[in-house]
């Protein structure tokens, strides 16, 4: 299924990131966002750019984190040859460095300096909605010459069309409002639940967490046993988060970032081992 909007951040702003997420998705904005929409078995580099190929515009979560990110002004500079729409959602006041600049400088830029960020991405998720309406709008008119005329039709309703429709907005509005809050809840509820889930865990395991970089590396998981194994990211809060089951000998390339963790499970999540990515190729191989 293609997506709609392409979510580019520093693994440091994930929080901000999986919130402009979830209020987007709650608007009706398809979004692909890292590490949830890689899918097991593939090539990280390749996922990102497959994802930016696909997708109809880019927001970037822009602070001194994303600043600083190789990652980020790769993924900036690919969506930018696309002719992607790039919309910045400055969470901290950074001035963007010069490499940034040259892609970002003439772009109108969406601040979301005070908490909560909530009340922010409202405008957002607006802004979106409208840039993939009118390209929806303009491919309609380039193949259909009847579907151009019922756009232009609607930019010529009476005035009184364009005050239902401003009514409508009002009243939607506030359920748009009490959307994000339950959203918000799920999440909380999601996050409880997920770990309560997590079977056995391994020695040292609640007190480790993925550490916040911008080093990418790679790790080769190899699956030496007779049964299935399951690969899950430990995030920035401690949860783990599943990235995919290998079969027995199986091999699965994971690209990551030195810092993180990874933990591999039997098929009822108790631990096999707990492992923490370091710089330079490792190869691990679990086994009986």
């Amino acid at each position: 299924m293609p997506f709609d909007a392409f979510i580019s951040y520093s693994s440091s702003d994930k929080i901000a990131a999986d919130t402009t997420c979830a209020v987007l998705e709650h608007a009706g904005v398809r979004c692909w966002i890292a590490p949830r929409d890689v899918r097991p078995g593939s090539e990280y580099g390749t996922a990102i750019i497959d994802a930016i190929d696909q997708c109809r515009v880019m927001v970037l979560i822009f602070s001194s984190n994303a600043n600083a990110s190789n990652q980020i002004r790769r993924e900036i500079e690919r969506a930018a040859s696309k002719g992607l729409p790039i919309i910045p959602v400055r969470i901290e006041d950074v001035v963007p460095t010069k490499s940034l600049e040259y892609f970002l400088g003439p772009i109108h830029w969406l601040d979301a300096l005070t908490q909560p960020i909530e009340k922010h991405l409202q405008q957002l998720s607006e802004t979106v909605k409208a840039i993939l309406n009118v390209e929806t709008s303009c491919h309609i008119g380039s193949i259909d010459q009847p579907a151009r005329k019922v756009v232009e039709d609607s930019r010529n309703a009476p005035h009184a069309s364009a005050y239902q429709r401003s009514a409508r907005l009002k009243l939607l509005r506030p359920l748009i409002a009490a959307g994000v809050g339950i959203v918000s809840i799920a999440a909380v509820i999601w996050f409880h639940q997920r770990n309560a889930s997590a079977g056995k865990l391994c020695a040292g395991e609640t007190a480790a967490k993925s550490l916040a970089s911008d080093t990418p590396t790679l790790m080769i998981f190899g699956n030496k046993t007779g049964a299935p194994i399951k690969l899950f990211w430990l995030d920035f809060q401690g949860s783990r988060d599943f990235y995919g089951e290998l079969a027995s000998k199986e091999t699965q390339r994971q690209e990551t970032y030195v810092g993180h963790v990874w933990v591999v499970t039997n098929t009822q999540r108790d631990c096999i081992g707990l492992y923490r990515a370091e710089a330079g190729t490792k190869e691990i191989a679990i086994g009986p």
